[in-house]
């Protein structure tokens, strides 16, 4: 990721394996493969379908989580950046992070989720910042999710005073 002014502006995520590669800068995220560049853009439904999460996360905490923004939908897990592709191919609604992570495994997620629409929000209601050395450059807790309208203020707010 390169971080401008304590804000990602540019991320890519590449898993070599796969030869899949996603990057977002300036309002405008891709995909892409061996065969193919494509445009990503954020989901224009509001409906939670699926969670994804840390295996280390705390479950205590997503399920009171998932019982304000969506009871019905299910919880999924998965490693690393993985998450990150997952809310950008539409796998899962919302990424939740209820455990301590370093600034440099979240940023280049965080530019794509904002390159194509998407947000990235604290528990705090804050959009996390980066090049936070007092703090060790740990990312705090947050979510990251497709579709910006996805979360009304009232929930917004029921999330933090749940977590603060």
């Amino acid at each position: 990721a390169l971080i401008k002014d304590n804000n990602p502006v540019l991320g890519f995520i590449y898993f070599p394996v796969q030869g899949l590669c996603y990057y977002g800068f300036d309002h405008h995220a891709f995909k892409r493969s061996a065969e193919k560049t494509l445009v990503i853009q954020g989901l224009n439904n509001n409906q939670i379908n699926a969670f994804i999460m840390s295996k280390r996360a705390d479950l205590e905490k997503v399920q009171k989580i998932r019982s304000i923004l969506a009871p019905q939908a299910a919880l999924k897990t998965l490693a690393s950046s993985q998450k990150f592709g997952a809310i950008i191919e539409g796998e899962a609604d919302i990424f939740l992070c209820c455990n301590d992570v370093y600034e440099w495994d979240v940023a280049a997620g965080h530019a794509i989720i904002d390159a194509m629409g998407g947000m990235v929000m604290s528990f705090d209601g804050n959009i996390p910042r980066y090049g936070e050395i007092e703090k060790g450059f740990v990312s705090n807790h947050f979510l990251a999710l497709p579709n910006r309208s996805m979360l009304s203020y009232i929930k917004q707010k029921s999330i933090v005073d749940l977590c603060f």
